[in-house]
């Protein structure tokens, strides 16, 4: 019924037994909070600490209110205390993290994740989640190399680490991720940028066979990219043949440009150039 104030009444006047119970102590500062006494709900955590020293969930339910009332540094405070608990565990480091991203605080979440993948190195969502972080604060070299880490016990990650590899601007290690990616469908694609980012036209070419047994061809920024590769190899011929298929009405008003070029260099060879 929403009515704040006569939980709390009936809390008192329970007395002492509703002083033995963790979720009763907490059901009473969470009135208070509801009621607008933050100061009131903060002393009934405190009181449950005092009675229940080696329980991590008055600290929890005072990290969540800290963040509401964006504290951040003092809820750090308070969320490491009651991951030093003897309940914490890599659930506990995830609830916090996340709510830590959410509220925009991503660097304190990294420092957080980092800690725990300490801890718990073989929790595959932790790893996986400092990797995300470190994505969202634009940091691709090392959510690279946290992937890059993964892999080694999750295989899975591998696609993922290379693709992070070259969007840091480092081809080769995404080349050399891209090896160990076990899905060859989704290998050969990623193969594709790797190839475009380092301007090798003539090895994107030579992967034909791979695309149409993979049915990567059905794919019109694929078929793009392999006319377009085509005409930078001067093979003008096969290049207006893959730029044809091409229905996206985007893809091919860029595709109407090479034709032109095309068109271009077969009148003027001298001048042309692709």
């Amino acid at each position: 019924l929403q009515d704040y104030s006569a939980v709390v009444d009936a809390l008192q006047k329970a007395g002492e037994v509703a002083r033995q119970e963790q979720q009763f102590l907490v059901i009473e500062a969470e009135a208070y909070k509801r009621l607008g006494r933050i100061d009131l709900a903060w002393a009934t955590l405190d009181e449950g600490i005092g009675r229940f020293p080696k329980d991590s969930l008055f600290y929890r339910k005072k990290f969540y209110y800290l963040l509401e009332l964006g504290y951040y540094q003092t809820a750090m405070e308070y969320a490491r205390e009651f991951l030093k608990r003897e309940s914490y565990s890599a659930k506990d480091y995830l609830a916090v993290a996340y709510t830590l991203r959410e509220n925009g605080q991503l660097d304190a979440a990294a420092a957080l994740l980092e800690e725990a993948v300490m801890k718990h190195g073989d929790d595959k969502k932790l790893v996986e989640f400092l990797g995300q972080v470190y994505i969202d604060q634009q940091h691709y070299l090392m959510a690279a190399s946290v992937f890059d880490w993964a892999a080694i016990e999750h295989p899975e990650f591998s696609l993922k680490a290379a693709t992070l590899y070259l969007k840091a601007a480092d081809p080769i290690r995404a080349l050399q991720l891209n090896r160990r990616v076990a899905d060859q469908k989704e290998k050969f694609r990623q193969r594709l940028g790797i190839d475009i980012y380092l301007e090798d036209y003539e090895s994107l070419v030579t992967k034909v066979a791979a695309l149409k047994r993979y049915d990567l061809l059905s794919d019109d920024n694929i078929t793009y990219a392999l006319g377009y590769a085509y005409f930078r190899t001067g093979d003008f011929d096969n290049a207006k043949k893959y730029l044809k298929q091409i229905s996206d009405s985007q893809l091919f008003a860029k595709a109407s440009i090479i034709f032109n070029q095309i068109e271009k260099c077969q009148d003027e060879p001298v001048e042309c150039s692709h």
